[in-house]
């Protein structure tokens, strides 16, 4: 008796199921190659939704209200309605956001609550800033 093998044909359809599959793997890992460090998440205009403490106003803010954090390490704030306008450094460590001003040399220390693509959210004491990413 004479055994004869034959090479295996494997032939894939291209089902909208397998289409599927392969999409979310090349969005796997391509979302894998594109790391985003927190301080690359700072970088950019964030406009004021509120400074609230003990869940009330702290100070008002207005549409034109804009904290930017700047790619070279510094950063300027407009409160527009508190007549408040700041500048200086800042840097990140852990996740407290150390901003030094300039008049008066001041050092602040900010607590980081939450940072997305969008959403901003930090304390220093008492006191919360939400921002939302100006675009």
């Amino acid at each position: 008796m004479k055994i004869i093998l034959k090479p295996l044909k494997f032939e894939m359809k291209w089902t909208n199921a397998n289409k599927g599959i392969l999409f979310a793997l090349l969005v796997v890992s391509m979302s894998a190659c594109n790391t985003q460090t927190v301080e690359d998440g700072l970088i950019g205009r964030w406009q004021y939704q509120s400074i609230e403490k003990h869940q009330q106003t702290a100070l008002p803010v207005g549409k034109d209200d804009v904290l930017e954090f700047k790619s070279n390490g510094r950063f300027e704030y407009h409160l527009a309605l508190a007549n408040k306008h700041k500048s200086g450094e800042w840097q990140l460590k852990d996740k407290t956001l150390h901003l030094t001003y300039h008049q008066p040399d001041t050092i602040r220390l900010f607590e980081l609550d939450v940072i997305s693509k969008d959403h901003l959210k930090f304390h220093e004491g008492e006191v919360v800033f939400d921002l939302n990413r100006a675009y």
